[in-house]
């Protein structure tokens, strides 16, 4: 009967449904991609007409629909605190790199500075409305330090070329 048909149907969605959820989701994409497939699988859901055991199978049904959700919506609040530890993390870089951007131990802060560069790359994204000025902060503390630095050497190349026509002119 037709309904023992449509039940067969729903049967085939349920299991596709528990094959997405047996599945790992490791990423925001991965999470978007399933997502689109629970999506279409309710979809196909809703044509099919009534059928035998048809609050018991809807019952399956929703569950695994809801277990999905449920996954999604822990992912999504674990990243958000991850997120918001990546942005204290890149305060904290931030607070360093602008307390040492004046300093003149060319050697030692260069190498400091040079970790706290690398520190922020393994560092993953933080919370989206402090990212960028995060950076920008970041960014502009360390190109202090390396302009200065730069400067300073540029003058002591300066001073040489003078010191070197100086004792040219005393021979």
């Amino acid at each position: 009967t037709e309904h023992n048909a449509n039940l067969k149907l729903k049967i085939s969605i349920c299991e596709r449904l528990h094959e997405i959820n047996a599945g790992s989701n490791k990423s925001i994409k991965d999470w978007n991609e399933k997502t689109q497939k629970i999506l279409a699988l309710q979809e196909e859901w809703k044509k099919i007409g009534f059928s035998t055991e048809n609050e018991t199978i809807w019952g399956v049904f929703r569950n695994g629909c809801d277990v999905f959700f449920e996954g999604k919506r822990g992912y999504y609040q674990n990243l958000d605190v991850e997120r918001q530890r990546n942005s204290t993390l890149k305060l904290d870089l931030v607070e360093k790199a602008e307390s040492m951007k004046d300093d003149s131990n060319w050697k030692d802060t260069t190498q400091y500075m040079i970790n706290l560069q690398k520190s922020w790359k393994e560092i993953g994204p933080g919370e989206r409305k402090d990212e960028q000025a995060l950076w920008t902060r970041f960014r502009a503390a360390c190109d202090h330090f390396f302009e200065s630095k730069k400067g300073h050497f540029a003058g002591q190349v300066e001073a040489q070329k003078d010191n070197l026509v100086a004792k040219q002119a005393l021979i």
